[in-house]
Formats: C-alpha cells, sequence, structure tokens
C-alpha cells in the first residue's frame, strides 16, 4: 500500500516495437503488434522472439534461447521469422542490429521524466523495470496515465500506450501490503510468519531453511539451525541466533 491506499499498475504496451517503428519512421500497424499472421496462437513465444531478433547483435538461422515454448516441435526457425518478417516488414533492417538496447535505454529516459513529474505533482510512485505503482484511486492513475503517454512521446516521437493493471479502487492481488513494510522479503524470498518467544517474531523463507528475524529499527539476524522444527513453529530467541 502507499499511504493508506492500494496500488495499481501502470504499464507501457508494447513499447519496444512502437520505438522501432518510430526509429524506422514507419506507420504502425493497428491492433496487437504481437499478433502476427500465422501465428495468432503463440503470441507469448512471438514476443519473446521479436525482442530477441531486436536486442540481439547478429542475426539468428534457429529459434532464440527459450523462445520455442509451444511451437510445434517440427517447425524450424524460418517459419515463424518469416511470418514476422512479412508482418513487420519494416522493421527488418533492425532486426540483429542490437537496437533493442537502445530501446531499453530510451524507456530508462521516459521512466526518470515519468517520475520527477509525478513527484512534482506530489504522486508517489515507484517504477519498477517499465511500469509505474501508484495509489489505486482515479484522480492519481488518469495523471499518471496522461504523464506516461506524454513522456513516451517526447522521447520516442509516437503515442504511447498505458496499460492499468487491476480496476481502479480495488487492489491488486498482494499489494494490500505497506510498501515501507519489507519484513515478508527479507533475503529475496517471501517469508513467512512464526511466533517467537515473548514478543519477538520472525520469518521463515519457504524456499530455504534461513530464519530472519525483523525489528522496526530494520535491522535483522539471520540462523540455519538443524534443531528448527518440522513447519517452523517457532523463532529461535535472539541469544540463539546467529547475527549476519
Amino acid at each position: 500500500m502507499i499511504g493508506d491506499q492500494p496500488i495499481v499498475s501502470l504499464d507501457f504496451a508494447q513499447s519496444a516495437l512502437r520505438m522501432a517503428y518510430a526509429e524506422v519512421g514507419a506507420e504502425l500497424p493497428k491492433g496487437d503488434l504481437y499478433a502476427v499472421w500465422g501465428l495468432e496462437l503463440y503470441r507469448g513465444e512471438t514476443k519473446q522472439i521479436i525482442n530477441a531478433l531486436l536486442c540481439s547483435d547478429s542475426l539468428h538461422t534457429r529459434f532464440p534461447q527459450n523462445t520455442r515454448g509451444a511451437m510445434p516441435k517440427s517447425w524450424k526457425f524460418e517459419r515463424p521469422y518469416s511470418l514476422i518478417a512479412r508482418y513487420h516488414a519494416p522493421l527488418v533492417p533492425l532486426f540483429g542490429s542490437a537496437s533493442g538496447l537502445r530501446f531499453m535505454h530510451d524507456e530508462s529516459e521516459i521512466l526518470i521524466r515519468v517520475l520527477l513529474r509525478l513527484k512534482a505533482m506530489g504522486i508517489r510512485a515507484l517504477p519498477i523495470h517499465d511500469c509505474v505503482l501508484i495509489a489505486n484511486n482515479e484522480r492519481e492513475v488518469d495523471a499518471a496515465k496522461t504523464v506516461m503517454e506524454q513522456a513516451f512521446e517526447e522521447v520516442t516521437g509516437v503515442p504511447g500506450i498505458v496499460e492499468v493493471e487491476g480496476e481502479v479502487g480495488r487492489p491488486l492481488p498482494g499489494m494490500n501490503m505497506p510498501v515501507t513494510d519489507n519484513s515478508r522479503y527479507l533475503h529475496g524470498h517471501l517469508q513467512e510468519p512464526c511466533q517467537g518467544k515473548g514478543e519477538e517474531e520472525g520469518y521463515r523463507s519457504p524456499n530455504d531453511s534461513s530464519w530472519s528475524h525483523w525489528t522496526p529499527e530494520g535491522t535483522h539476524e539471520v540462523t540455519s539451525p538443524d534443531s528448527l522444527p518440522v513447519g517452523g513453529e517457532r523463532c529461535l530467541p535472539a541469544n540463539e541466533r546467529t547475527t549476519t
């Protein structure tokens, strides 16, 4: 949460392809840019392949790593590539040119502009890659959406499309925890609460055996004892923990 309000995510849609069309000065196709004719059933794979083509510094002759997905095993890379090249013909000169790396830089420039303008407007925002998290209320969502679209067009020369994830006024799943409370995310893992002795409380990662003790001052102590019971019903007392 931000303050007492849940969070909503605002994300630039199809930004890499929109930047690519801006760079070559060609008109954008209408509709979903990743819905390539002949590959409609494989939108996710098509998106990954296109991004790989834009970010690579050489042309691919085989499927880029982890891009085949659900595409038939009998397909050679030439098939999706030829369909993509036909649908996005103006972009073929950019394939294998590492232009996607420049687009990532442009996205950073756009996001910096967005954050500075939102700050000047008194709107608190948290950046994550190419999206922004803000308080989930109609006024701030509308203002942030406008700022993001304007900044995108300023940097790229083409209109940006901003999608809102979640219904305005309703929290996204997992977004109802204050952003200042990171105690459940110590060490990069989602932590499960466990009750300690007295007023102590700790958190156990479901992915490993480490235990963390969080205090309001922001410090924590960690240990990986062999004596912990299965299921983690308790936390070790402070004098039994190893401080790191």
